[in-house]
């Protein structure tokens, strides 16, 4: 799936790569591919697991006033993680955006093993780097976005 970290103290997200591409109707075999699961768009850092199909709606939400949920549909699979004006904002699958009270965070499949190298030292490069590890569904090449002062 994915793994994302955010670190607030050095305003950073960094991100591995690995996409599979599932076909569930046809039952076509899985294709593994590239992309980039992380954004800075306006002074904003966004990051999205999960879904792809909802990616563009928590970058749009990013982009907006911010004051509502998100709307996914029932059964979607998706989270976020955003620094914006210096806060990390996580949204679940729910759609509910929770502003979160500590330096740095991670999430996906490879969330789990990223925050704990994280809380031993790591930085967040080093996090995502041992994620992709120990994750299956996480593969490097890494990507790395820093705001600027």
């Amino acid at each position: 799936m994915t793994t994302i970290v955010l670190d607030r103290r050095s305003r950073t997200m960094v991100s591995e790569s690995k996409l599979t591409i599932t076909f569930p109707r046809t039952k076509k075999p899985d294709v593994q591919a590239r992309t980039c699961k992380i954004r800075k768009v306006n002074g904003i850092l966004v990051g999205a697991s999960g879904d792809t199909l909802y990616t563009e709606q928590i970058l749009r939400w990013a982009k907006t006033k911010r004051t509502k949920t998100i709307k996914f549909p029932e059964g979607a699979e998706i989270e976020g993680l955003l620094l914006i004006d210096g806060k990390i904002i996580h949204i679940d699958d729910a759609g509910e955006p929770i502003e979160l009270d500590q330096d740095f965070f991670a999430i996906g499949s490879g969330g789990q093993a990223a925050l704990g190298a994280l809380y031993a030292g790591a930085d967040a490069i080093t996090a995502v780097r041992i994620a992709c590890k120990i994750d299956p569904h996480s593969e490097e090449p890494i990507v790395i976005l820093t705001l600027d002062e």
